[in-house]
């Protein structure tokens, strides 16, 4: 494979699962263990990358590799440093009303978007499929799994980071943009939180059960 392509798909990789080792790289793309480290020892070169120990029990520690904040920086983050200027300066110049009123705007703007494909279909998973679909699209990395009743959402990026860095408002409009598309009908939490130093974020997803007198 060429080593550009091979380069992102690795850290890409890492981006969606975390820490990896070389035989775990190996095996999620046919390639040996050998080249898997060479491969892996290139984007520590640059930076992208950092290996941590991983002590399990008796015997050596296992080396894995995640993404350093460089690396992190390779995926989009929608035109960083001018949207923190911006929001900044709303701010400043026009208070903290403005800029609520921008996070509103953006949220009512969202969920227009995603409202139409969503009321398109009839059962939550196709729902949620159609929001992981939109989220892709817009850099999230999205994917979503199912056990029991429990749907766990996950977003692997986020592409307003820098946004969020500067005001969280944006994460709570999202939060309540997902619990108004999926309906009373269902309980959405996050669980992890990029903003609090998790890897990604997680959405929980439940029925709220209804008790019959």
């Amino acid at each position: 494979m060429e080593n550009s392509k091979t380069y992102y798909r690795i850290l890409e990789m890492l981006k969606r699962t975390g820490a990896q080792s070389a035989p775990d790289v190996a095996g999620e793309f046919g390639i040996t263990v050998e080249g898997a480290r060479q491969q892996l020892s290139k984007l520590l070169e640059r930076g992208w990358v950092a290996p941590v120990s991983d002590v399990k029990g008796v015997g050596r520690p296992i080396l894995r590799y995640s993404l350093t904040e460089d690396g992190h920086r390779l995926f989009p983050d929608n035109h960083r440093e001018l949207t923190v200027q911006i929001l900044n300066t709303v701010e400043q110049v026009l208070g903290q009303n403005a800029l609520d009123a921008v996070i509103h705007a953006r949220a009512v703007e969202v969920e227009q978007r995603y409202r139409a494909m969503v009321d398109a279909v009839d059962t939550l998973e196709e729902k949620i499929e159609q929001i992981k679909q939109m989220r892709c699209e817009e850099g999230y990395m999205a994917e979503w799994k199912k056990a029991g009743d429990t749907i766990y959402f996950i977003e692997n990026h986020c592409p307003i980071g820098s946004a969020v860095q500067f005001c969280t408002g944006f994460c709570k409009a999202e939060l309540n943009t997902m619990q108004k598309l999926l309906g009373d009908g269902y309980e959405v939490q996050r669980m992890e939180h990029l903003p609090n130093g998790d890897r990604r974020c997680m959405y929980v997803i439940n029925p709220i059960k209804v008790l019959e007198n």
